[in-house]
């Protein structure tokens, strides 16, 4: 006999059923998973999933790099000039960072943002222009900064 759940009980399965549904998921990202999202198929068991699975591809990766740099140009009173075209043309088709030679891949709730690829201006005197910049990994990025 099925016993009827209140609802703090229902709220704790579903909270337990979607963690260990992302856990399931985030094990599955991988070459063949972003292969997949890429060839524009969708994971539809859960919106969440689904934007992750966006966020992962490279179209997702240089629209987020877009959006940054237009934010920190326009706080920064930085010139810019790039489009999310020209992102995704640039970004190295290997995923290697061209500095460091790791495979750079996209940051899970900062699981992995080492390797993470971000939008570099190779002459930090000029803005987000065409060809001053380039994607390299979190890690390259910073030491840069830091010189």
């Amino acid at each position: 006999m099925k016993t009827k759940l209140t609802p703090e009980e229902k709220a704790l399965k579903k909270k337990e059923y979607h963690k260990n549904f992302m856990r399931e998921w985030r094990s599955k990202v991988g070459r063949e998973y972003l292969q997949l999202v890429e060839s524009k198929s969708r994971y539809s068991e859960n919106g969440k999933a689904v934007m992750l699975a966006r966020q992962l591809s490279i179209r997702g990766i240089c629209l987020a790099a877009f959006h940054t740099a237009k934010a920190r140009a326009k706080k920064f009173n930085r010139e810019f000039d790039i489009t999310i075209e020209h992102l995704i043309l640039i970004y190295p088709a290997t995923h290697v960072c061209p500095i460091r030679f790791v495979k750079m891949k996209p940051a899970i709730n900062k699981i992995g943002s080492a390797n993470a690829p971000t939008l570099d201006r190779i002459d930090n005197n000029k803005g987000y222009i065409l060809n001053n910049v380039r994607f390299i990994s979190r890690s390259a990025n910073s030491k840069k900064g830091k010189k």
